[in-house]
Protein backbone atom coordinates (compact mmCIF):
# COMPACT_ATOMS: atom_id res chain seq x y z
CA UNK A 1 0.00 0.00 0.00
CA UNK A 2 2.45 2.42 1.06
CA UNK A 3 4.89 1.90 -1.99
CA UNK A 4 1.58 2.32 -4.36
CA UNK A 5 1.02 5.78 -2.39
CA UNK A 6 4.58 6.44 -2.81
CA UNK A 7 4.63 6.37 -6.37
CA UNK A 8 1.84 8.77 -6.94
CA UNK A 9 3.50 11.50 -5.20
CA UNK A 10 6.27 10.54 -6.81
CA UNK A 11 4.72 10.97 -10.19
CA UNK A 12 3.21 14.13 -9.35
CA UNK A 13 3.93 17.38 -11.51
CA UNK A 14 1.63 20.51 -11.48
CA UNK A 15 0.91 20.22 -15.18
CA UNK A 16 -1.08 17.06 -14.12
CA UNK A 17 -3.16 18.19 -11.25
CA UNK A 18 -6.30 15.90 -12.91
CA UNK A 19 -4.45 12.61 -13.01
CA UNK A 20 -2.94 12.74 -9.70
CA UNK A 21 -6.23 13.59 -8.23
CA UNK A 22 -8.18 10.69 -9.97
CA UNK A 23 -4.92 8.67 -8.67
CA UNK A 24 -5.76 9.33 -5.31
CA UNK A 25 -9.27 8.91 -5.58
CA UNK A 26 -8.05 5.15 -7.25
CA UNK A 27 -5.77 4.19 -4.43
CA UNK A 28 -8.58 5.38 -2.03
CA UNK A 29 -10.95 3.00 -3.80
CA UNK A 30 -9.01 0.11 -3.98
CA UNK A 31 -7.99 0.38 -0.40
CA UNK A 32 -11.55 1.46 1.05
CA UNK A 33 -11.07 -2.07 3.61
CA UNK A 34 -7.84 0.00 5.20
CA UNK A 35 -9.82 3.35 5.00
CA UNK A 36 -12.88 2.01 6.45
CA UNK A 37 -11.30 2.21 9.69
CA UNK A 38 -11.14 5.20 9.93
CA UNK A 39 -13.62 7.46 8.19
CA UNK A 40 -17.26 7.01 8.15
CA UNK A 41 -18.52 4.89 5.42
CA UNK A 42 -21.22 7.72 3.81
CA UNK A 43 -17.56 9.76 3.69
CA UNK A 44 -16.15 7.38 1.91
CA UNK A 45 -18.69 6.60 -0.70
CA UNK A 46 -18.51 10.10 -1.63
CA UNK A 47 -15.11 10.52 -1.61
CA UNK A 48 -14.67 7.66 -4.20
CA UNK A 49 -17.27 9.18 -6.37
CA UNK A 50 -14.98 12.17 -6.85
CA UNK A 51 -13.53 12.57 -10.51
CA UNK A 52 -10.84 15.53 -11.16
CA UNK A 53 -13.45 16.62 -13.86
CA UNK A 54 -15.87 17.76 -11.34
CA UNK A 55 -13.36 20.57 -10.01
CA UNK A 56 -11.19 23.24 -11.26
CA UNK A 57 -7.85 21.90 -9.59
CA UNK A 58 -5.12 24.73 -8.79
CA UNK A 59 -1.91 24.73 -7.21
CA UNK A 60 -0.20 26.96 -4.52
CA UNK A 61 3.17 26.36 -6.23
CA UNK A 62 4.04 24.60 -2.68
CA UNK A 63 7.11 22.19 -3.35
CA UNK A 64 4.95 19.07 -1.42
CA UNK A 65 8.12 17.17 -1.94
CA UNK A 66 9.39 18.68 1.35
CA UNK A 67 6.13 16.90 3.17
CA UNK A 68 6.93 13.91 1.50
CA UNK A 69 9.74 11.26 3.00
CA UNK A 70 10.58 8.66 0.45
CA UNK A 71 12.69 6.62 1.43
Amino acid sequence: MNEDLIKIYTGYKNESLSKFFDDLIDFVSKNSTQFKKYVYKNSLASVMKFKASDFYLGTTEDNIELAINIT
